[in-house]
């Protein structure tokens, strides 16, 4: 029995491959950032609440420039099942806090926040470029 694939079939199997290729770039990042990162301090700016996923963004120095992300590790998941991926955050973090973070210069953009270690030293804070 031969099976005759449409143009829809290629065009399935390309998605699916699209979003495979996705997540597991995701992950190779984030394990990358959590084996080989460096620990530095993050500030809490701001956090957006969607309808089941809030972001939470923050600001660090990299190499004297101040850079902004919400690509931390942290997730307020409102389902029921979690990624174990990602950090399934319950509590709630202050709006110009200093948390501790990890880093990988290979992806500036990715950072991993631990929401358990707020920093309070102002001459650690300073040595990483926050006045």
């Amino acid at each position: 029995m031969k099976i005759k694939l449409s143009f829809g079939h290629y065009y399935l199997i390309l998605f699916i491959s699209v979003i495979v290729f996705i997540q597991v770039r995701h992950n190779y990042i984030q394990n990358k950032v959590k084996s080989d990162g460096k620990y530095i301090v993050v500030k809490f700016i701001s956090k957006r609440e969607k309808r089941k996923s809030t972001d939470y963004n923050f600001s660090y120095y990299v190499n004297g420039k101040l850079d902004t992300t919400n690509a931390t590790g942290l997730y307020k998941n409102y389902y029921v099942a979690s990624s174990s991926r990602e950090i399934e955050f319950k509590g709630d973090l202050k709006i110009g806090t200093y948390y501790l973070a990890k880093f990988n210069p290979e992806y500036p953009e990715r950072i991993i926040v631990n929401p358990e270690k707020e920093i309070t030293d102002s001459l650690l804070i300073k040595k990483f470029g926050f006045d």
